[in-house]
């Protein structure tokens, strides 16, 4: 959790859920992060360097209730499996469709 613009000492407008992932081998697969943007509101996925993180942003001005936060953190958890289950499926499709493409054969090489 990171807490965003401070209203006041020890107050906040708004506050960040993060989870920063490494990425083995430092490299995401093309169109990873535009796949999962077209199907997802309230979080977003980000590339920075070798890390791909996944954040969402908490409005907490004008005051929020324990209830909304809980939901919110229960949504967050929701996305944080979706996301991971969205990275899952899609290194299964890149691995499938790279085992049916037929290989390129170099000849007098």
């Amino acid at each position: 959790m990171l807490w965003g613009n401070a209203l006041s000492e020890g107050e906040y407008v708004d506050l960040t859920l993060s989870c920063p992932l490494r990425v083995q081998g430092g490299v995401l697969p093309d169109g990873l992060l535009a796949e999962w943007h077209r199907s997802k509101r309230f979080v977003r996925a980000a590339q920075h360097g070798d890390f791909v993180v996944l954040e969402m942003d908490i409005l907490a001005a004008g005051g929020i209730t324990s209830q909304h936060l809980a939901m919110m953190v229960q949504l967050w958890n929701q996305i944080m499996g979706q996301f991971f289950q969205h990275l899952r499926n899609f290194s299964a499709q890149t691995q499938a469709q790279a085992s049916t493409e037929p290989q390129q054969v170099m000849a007098g090489v």
